[in-house]
């Protein structure tokens, strides 16, 4: 009997040890069931911002600074390095060229995308001293379509409110020129030069199209003490010392109707007028034409020059710099202006009444507008799909005459 009782405990043991631990896995299930969407939701969430912008995004901004006083910029770096900045319209090629410069060997630029954490890696985003005029937050606007002037905010928009309501110079701004916001200016960027590879090279560019509305005030803001460079023994420098700045300007030009065509494949600026967009164009033109006479050094590069023939623009540009030519693999397309010409006629080419508005929204832009476009050297008729609308559209007008005509008879 008691062998039997010691069986049976044996095997209740045994059952024991073997029956799963369920109460164990109640109190884990409940863990793992929150934790598991949490991890989906970042992954989703979190994975495409990480794939397109780097890990950089996510480092506070007070960490991606260097630390360096005035004086080390004064006297150990400044002397040494020259500012090139690359700006115009928005999808006016200022990219393409920053990407061509950067393969230069004299020149220091911010990393890629995915280096800087940044949209095209412009410089604007990086730092806290610049307006960025709403770009890069258009959606906070979108409740601001059609409304006026003085809240127009962002890409296709933000120059609209003209030279005086926009541009930055170093008379309106006078009270930020000034050595702190030069230091925490080049602190917010120099590590991004720093980090890029580009910290020992005299040339240091900067791309952020929304410059070209703020170039007198950089040009103010970097050029504070320059006189000090007189008296410092500098090292080598491909310029002339003393020199007159320690800036040099590029800006960017493109057609305006390819330009304007360009901001409404954005998925922020589609919801844009044609009419706006030539609008922002102009004002973007005259403020950049304007200010490069206030300018110690300042070249107009058109995107379809640099496109037809890159090498000879290439060669211009670095010329203006002050450097030698260099060999550079960046693709350029030979006409990026024909898809959108294309797609502009294509509009107006049918028989309905949809191409013949189309006609019509064109001689609106082309009476109202034409005379602005001509003065900064572009034609707002001067592609070849345009050179017959007149007489297309009064054959158009004739044929809709007689369909009305018809209709009355029936």
């Amino acid at each position: 009997a008691m062998a039997a009782t010691e069986s049976k405990a044996g095997a209740k043991a045994k059952a024991k040890e073997n029956k799963p631990k369920a109460s164990t896995n109640r109190r884990n299930d409940p863990f793992w069931l929150v934790l598991l969407p949490i991890l989906g939701v970042l992954v989703v969430g979190l994975g495409p911002t990480l794939y397109s912008y780097g890990w950089r995004t996510f480092v506070p901004t007070g960490l991606k600074t260097l630390e360096l006083d005035a004086d080390t910029w004064l006297n150990d770096v400044l002397p040494s390095r020259t500012f090139v900045f690359v700006a115009g319209h928005h999808r006016g090629g200022t990219t393409l060229l920053w990407e061509i410069l950067r393969e230069h060997p004299d020149i220091g630029a911010f990393g890629s995308q995915q280096d800087t954490g940044v949209d095209k890696s412009e410089g604007v985003f990086l730092q806290d001293l610049l307006p960025t005029f709403g770009v890069g937050a258009e959606i906070t606007w979108l409740h601001r379509i059609g409304a006026s002037k003085k809240t127009m905010k962002g890409v296709g928009t933000y120059a609209i409110p003209g030279y005086n309501a926009v541009a930055w110079n170093e008379v309106n701004q006078r009270e930020k020129v000034t050595l702190p916001n030069l230091v925490q200016l080049l602190n917010q960027w120099g590590y991004f030069w720093k980090t890029s590879g580009g910290w020992n090279k005299h040339y240091w560019i900067e791309k952020t199209p929304t410059n070209v509305v703020l170039s007198r005030f950089i040009q103010a803001l970097f050029d504070q003490k320059l006189d000090v460079e007189q008296g410092i023994n500098n090292p080598e420098v491909p310029w002339p010392v003393p020199r007159e700045s320690r800036t040099k300007f590029v800006f960017m030009t493109r057609h305006p109707l390819a330009n304007a065509l360009a901001h409404k494949k954005w998925g922020n600026a589609k919801h844009l007028k044609l009419e706006t967009l030539i609008q922002n164009w102009l004002s973007i033109s005259e403020i950049m034409t304007e200010d490069c006479k206030h300018l110690k050094n300042c070249l107009f590069v058109r995107l379809e020059d640099l496109a037809s023939n890159p090498d000879q623009e290439v060669s211009r540009i670095v010329s203006f710099l002050g450097l030698p030519d260099f060999k550079w693999s960046t693709q350029v397309y030979p006409d990026p202006n024909t898809k959108y010409a294309d797609e502009y006629c294509k509009a107006q080419a049918g028989l309905g009444e949809e191409s013949s508005r189309a006609i019509l929204d064109h001689f609106m832009l082309v009476q109202k507008y034409g005379p602005q476009v001509k003065q900064f050297g572009y034609n707002l008729e001067e592609w070849p799909c345009l050179a017959d609308a007149h007489e297309l559209l009064a054959q158009k007008m004739n044929r809709l005459a007689e369909q009305e005509k018809r209709k009355e008879e029936l």
